[in-house]
């Protein structure tokens, strides 16, 4: 890798022959105004006098006030930059071929040049590369093709951010800032220009340092331009209060309001056992319930579980709710914000799709950005598409940091570590959640008398270790959160036999697992899935991991199969679909006979080296119901003598399927 002083020391040197084209050498274009572009920055970052408030509360305990923090590094990219003021503006929609980048730390305010397009003579910019690879990753994580970069690409990639972000005075100011502070430094970022706003800096890294930004050495948060104030917050004592609604169909939609709410409780749990977190849960939120909600006040933070888009027709964000007859209901970011602005609320958290996505013409139409234009202190959202478990790890973290007494920068930054170190999510969801806050020095909390441990992001439930006296233990994976009684059924058949010790987990699918041929169903590809999880029984620290699933599903071979296993044990994964049952009720007695019939079935053919045929009783658990009878799923099931004489060197594996098929009658 090449050093970073000689990389630094000959941008020095090809400045003037990078930035301004030849034949302008002999007419000097003039020299930055640095007073007037700093008084600009500020007077465009900051609200005005008349807007001010009356007196500001001080602060609260833990917290620093904002014009005394030593430790802030603000880098603001400004409008476009005309070296010959001659030259008229960039024209038509046209992207400038500069931009003003201003900086400040400690007192000391620089400017560098940012070169946005490529010149005539030949100069070069990164930004081809950046968007190319942005794009890249937006499809990829859209489910729509290709596949991520490999990590030399990211690294790449990652450069190339830094790089483009700190150039001449700017990086002369950063690595005095570095030397000084070390890893004690808030980096603050805003861009006036939307589409470079647009691009994920989070994943900036720094090559001389070795290190990412964002986790290792700085608290990386963003700002918007605005001139209203934000609202005023005084930390509060005890346990954070948490409105969490969502507007996103679970389960497919077959399960009841209260079924719903215990799915959605179930990833605050370790904080709520801890008494980090007090939770108020809205399933199926329509705009009208959530106001009624948000109205009296009560509230320090909303955590929002849906959809969010960029409407390009509409020009602005948009928030995904339902309506009273639970259909897909789209609210634009004004109304959002009249929702959840003005509401006493410190942060809110949208753990939605694309809710970070700003317009080209005004980035603050975008939801997460316009919350922030319209005084909330702070929000969290999502650049990309981010696996549930990821979110859910990055929301834990979060919220246990806040509850200590940490600040909102320092709270994302704990957060992104622990989503960094997860072995069940994708290599990039630590950078995924942005945020957004007026000063990421913002304390919610005062810090408890007795700090508590960080909490264990759970995949499995927190009952530990029931399990640990059988002989085999499987894990079982509810892929679509639609059977919610599953653990009570899963405790009835380990009550049962003392072979199988079944315990519920929880986590996402993985991103690149389905068949998405256009114009085709949608399936889920079995390799391709086990693949992904190859390494989640090794952490689970079982010997199986049996998925369910109500997708559709093939494998490489068969189209619409409903049951999947290793031909050689490898890796120890089992899936199954229960696609095209819609009469299979969410829990119940039948559920729970199907739970047992299926997973015996799997077993059986994992263990015993089987496969589904049509031959013989159809009683039998692997029998290829190929025209998914319903009274065949349901149906009790037997082994007859031609498989007990294939299985029957299983022994007490046997035994106990044979159970296993008894415990429902």
């Amino acid at each position: 890798m090449i050093n970073a002083r000689r990389m630094l020391q000959k941008k020095w040197n090809l400045r003037a022959a990078s930035l301004y084209p030849k034949k302008s050498r002999a007419a000097k274009p003039p020299p930055l105004d640095i007073e007037t572009i700093a008084q600009q920055a500020s007077e465009s970052a900051q609200p005005k006098a008349s807007e001010q408030p009356d007196a500001t509360p001080p602060p609260g305990p833990g917290s620093t006030p904002h014009s005394a923090l030593g430790n802030v590094f603000e880098l603001v990219i400004m409008d476009e930059f005309r070296p010959n003021p001659d030259v008229p503006r960039a024209a038509g929609g046209a992207t400038p071929q500069f931009a003003q980048v201003f900086a400040s730390y400690g007192g000391a305010r620089v400017t560098s040049v940012m070169r946005l397009r490529a010149g005539d003579e030949g100069q070069k910019t990164q930004f081809g590369k950046i968007i190319g690879t942005h794009e890249r990753i937006k499809k990829y994580t859209n489910g729509q093709e290709g596949s991520l970069p490999d990590d030399k690409g990211m690294i790449a990639f990652s450069e190339q951010l830094f790089d483009t972000l700190f150039q001449d005075d700017v990086r002369r100011l950063y690595d005095e800032a570095r030397t000084l502070q070390g890893r004690k430094l808030d980096f603050i970022f805003t861009s006036m220009i939307p589409w470079i706003a647009e691009k994920p800096w989070e994943f900036a890294y720094d090559p001389g340092r070795n290190c990412d930004l964002a986790t290792e050495e700085m608290r990386f948060s963003r700002n918007v331009l605005t001139s209203i104030p934000a609202d005023q917050i005084n930390p509060g004592a005890g346990p954070l209060r948490i409105l969490v609604a969502s507007a996103q169909p679970v389960g497919y939609g077959r399960l009841s309001i209260e079924q719903e709410e215990a799915v959605i409780r179930s990833g605050f749990e370790p904080l709520i056992a801890a008494g980090l977190v007090t939770v108020t849960t809205l399933a199926r939120a329509t705009p009208t319930k959530l106001h009624g909600h948000l109205s009296n006040g009560k509230f320090d933070v909303v955590h929002f579980i849906g959809h969010g888009t960029y409407d390009v027709a509409r020009g602005e964000g948009v928030l995904v709710f339902v309506n009273e007859q639970g259909q897909e209901y789209k609210l634009g970011e004004r109304s959002v914000r009249e929702i959840f602005c003005s509401r006493n609320l410190s942060l809110v958290f949208l753990n939605a799709c694309e809710t970070r996505a700003g317009g080209r013409a005004d980035f603050n139409k975008g939801v997460a950005q316009s919350l922030v234009a319209h005084g909330l202190p702070a929000v969290v959202a999502n650049q990309y598409s981010v696996l549930d478990s990821s979110a859910t790890s990055f929301a834990q973290h979060f919220y246990w940091s806040l509850a200590q007494g940490n600040s909102l920068g320092e709270s994302a930054r704990e957060a992104r570590i622990a989503v960094n170190y997860s072995l069940h999510g994708e290599p990039i969801d630590w950078a995924i959640p942005v945020l957004y806050a007026r000063d990421s020095s913002l304390v919610l909390c005062e810090p408890p008398a007795t700090r508590s441990f960080v909490p264990e992001t759970r995949v499995r439930s927190d009952e530990r270790r029931a399990t640990e006296k059988y002989n085999v233990c499987v894990a079982v994976w509810d892929m679509d959160n639609v059977f919610p009684e599953l653990d009570g059924t899963l405790r009835q058949m380990n009550a049962a036999q003392e072979e199988f010790g079944f315990e519920l987990v929880r986590q996402s699918v993985p991103l690149g697992v389905w068949d998405l041929r256009q114009g085709e169903e949608k399936l889920l590809w079995a390799e391709r899935l086990a693949n992904r999880l190859r390494g989640m029984p090794v952490e689970l620290e079982v010997d199986v991991l049996a998925s369910i699933t109500r997708h559709p599903m093939r494998d490489n071979e068969w189209v619409n199969i409903y049951g999947w296993w290793p031909d050689d044990r490898d890796p120890p994964i089992l899936i199954q679909s229960v696609a095209g049952f819609d009469q299979l009720a969410p829990a119940g007695p039948e559920t729970d006979r199907v739970t047992a019939n299926e997973m015996v079935g799997n077993l059986a053919g994992f263990y015993g080296s089987l496969n589904g045929h049509q031959a013989g009783s159809k009683k039998f658990p692997l029998f290829f119901n190929e025209e998914r009878e319903f009274e065949h799923l349901v149906a009790r099931k037997q082994f007859d003598k031609n498989c007990r004489k294939k299985l029957e060197g299983l022994g007490a594996k046997l035994d106990a399927l044979e159970t296993l098929l008894d415990v429902f009658p």
